[in-house]
């Protein structure tokens, strides 16, 4: 149908917490091996604690890089984080209360460093951090949830409103 892509707002998230529920609230899409930047454009109004949003590449639920928005009791917050072998990392944090928000990880195929970046605008990109990526063949993910004890059902959907793949030979839109 026409319109905007929706995510629905349950609970979960890429780390399968007690409760979680994430075949219904995450998108994966495969990836060319030849990527050098993903571009996510989005919509989102968290109204509860601990609602979430997060573009990731992900391999499994035990290793992933992600940069997201979440929504704490104590405010709004933009991170980047990372998981490997099950031990996950804040690697940046910055206070902000977008609803509208540019997520961006930029990797670079001669030592798969990734980069972080997030926009409030679309057009001025702040950076993040840069991790090594030890992922093998991951797939780009685009998630959003609740925490169990959070969630209420009609939570707010992430609205995509825009998804860009680089790769080194194409530029690709999907959405």
């Amino acid at each position: 149908p026409a319109g905007p892509l929706t995510i629905p707002c349950d609970v979960g998230d890429l780390w399968g917490a007690l409760n979680a529920n994430n075949t219904r609230n995450t998108l994966f899409r495969f990836l060319p091996t030849n990527w050098f930047s993903l571009q996510l454009a989005l919509s989102f109004a968290p109204t509860a604690a601990y609602q979430q949003v997060h573009l990731a590449l992900y391999q499994d639920d035990d290793d992933y890089l992600e940069v997201g928005e979440s929504y704490h009791p104590d405010g709004q917050v933009i991170t980047m984080s990372q998981e490997t072998s099950g031990s996950p990392t804040t690697l940046a944090s910055v206070s902000a209360s977008p609803t509208d928000a540019w997520f961006r990880l930029d990797r670079n195929p001669s030592n798969n460093a990734v980069t972080g970046f997030y926009s409030l605008d679309g057009a001025h990109w702040n950076t993040f951090a840069t991790a090594n990526l030890s992922l093998v063949n991951p797939r780009l993910a685009i998630w959003t949830g609740g925490s169990p004890s959070a969630y209420t059902p009609g939570m707010p959907v992430m609205v995509v409103r825009g998804l860009t793949i680089v790769s080194s030979n194409a530029v690709g839109r999907n959405l």
